[in-house]
This record gives C-alpha cells, structure tokens and sequence, in this order.
C-alpha cells in the first residue's frame, strides 16, 4: 500500500539531512526507523540525560530559591558582565 503524506519543509529537511548523514539509506527509511522508535517507546537521543539532571536537581537537599531570589540574582549577574555601551 502507499499512502502520500504531506509534511512541513522543515521536516522533510531534517530527514533529507538524515539521509545525507548516512544514518538511513533513504527518507522512507527514516520514516519507518521513526515510527520503530514511536512504537518501541525510545527516547529521542539525550532525553535520558535530560530526565537525570531534572531527577538530581528535584532529590538536591539545597533549599529552593524564590523567584524574587532567582531574579535578583539573575540581575547582579547581568550588571556584571553587562557590555559597556561606550567601549
């Protein structure tokens, strides 16, 4: 059976770059490696990574900042290493 699909450019560009990296031989090819990994269930790649540091910093015994100490934090840091409009 075949079916035509339509698809974003930006799709049809990533699987043609996936096609030129040599990791499918073709677009169909990497369509059905992607529907492999959707019917398996596998993370896309780093996602697992991703998981862990979110799981590390939930189990970190350090208190949590408020938002107002996150802010202000961020704005020291950015008058620090603000560029100097008139250099």
């Amino acid at each position: 059976m075949t079916v035509t699909v339509r698809i974003p450019e930006d799709v049809a560009d990533e699987l043609r770059a996936l096609v030129r990296s040599g990791e499918f031989s073709s677009v169909e090819q990497a369509l059905r490696g992607a529907m492999k990994a959707l019917r398996s269930g596998d993370e896309p790649a780093g996602l697992a990574d991703i998981k862990a540091k979110i799981d590390a910093s939930l189990d970190d015994p350090r208190p949590s900042l408020s938002s107002a100490e996150v802010r202000d934090h961020l704005d020291n840091l950015y008058e620090k290493f603000r560029p100097n409009p008139s250099a």
